[in-house]
């Protein structure tokens, strides 16, 4: 008899372990569709609001600052606080430097940790999203009012992920992210909302840090 089941269930099952045509075909054409809408950037400044909601405790916290990215994975969030003073985030390719002005503690960590992955996930969503193809696929893509596209990214099948999707709106016309949300697993978010875009070069000293200080400096991963 569990000879029979496991044969039964091998039977029933196998269709399912590979994508009916239709399906992967349908899934193509999404994704060069949202191929399409990207203009080719270099390089690009916006000023950006963060939302960062916490599920646990229902609370939302609330930044601006102003970001620079440039390809092929290099970026800096500057972020202002007046009552915790400047902080930054510095990422040149190789190492991601967190500086604190408050605290007056300069961090470095290596590319792929945690808080590292998480930024330059955004890098991507800006600069390359086909970059992020081969870790999410292209679920649902809506057109607004305002003619912008907005894309549903979800995680492949074969990626371990805390990520239950992100959130992609691309401006109309213009072929650059105007917003990216990344929902987790646990309702967590963190939301950016970018404006005033500028694509001007941006020189690779602007990511490395450089402020001169009596600085506690630590160093992880």
């Amino acid at each position: 008899m569990k000879a029979k089941i496991a044969l039964f269930c091998l039977i029933n099952l196998a269709p399912l372990a590979q994508a009916r045509p239709d399906i992967v075909e349908q899934q193509k054409k999404v994704e060069r569709e949202y191929k399409k809408m990207f203009r080719s950037i270099e390089h690009m400044t916006v000023d950006f609001d963060q939302i960062i909601y916490k599920s646990l405790r229902k609370r939302k916290i609330s930044r601006k600052g102003i970001a620079y990215f440039s390809k092929p994975s290099m970026f800096r969030w500057d972020f202002s606080d007046k009552g915790q003073g400047i902080e930054e985030f510095y990422f040149d390719g190789n190492q991601l430097t967190h500086f604190r002005e408050g605290e007056k503690l300069v961090t470095h960590y290596k590319a792929g940790t945690g808080i590292a992955s998480e930024l330059s996930e955004v890098v991507d969503l800006v600069l390359d999203p086909v970059k992020l193809f081969n870790r999410y696929q292209v679920e649902k893509i809506t057109k607004t009012k305002e003619q912008d596209a907005e894309v549903r990214l979800v995680p492949r099948a074969a990626l371990s992920s805390d990520i239950e999707a992100i959130f992609v709106t691309v401006a109309g016309g213009k072929g650059h992210v105007k917003a990216t949300k990344i929902l987790y697993m646990n309702e967590n978010y963190t939301e950016f909302l970018f404006s005033n875009p500028r694509f001007t070069t941006n020189p690779l000293q602007l990511f490395i840090f450089s402020r001169k200080g009596p600085f506690t400096v630590r160093t992880h991963g």
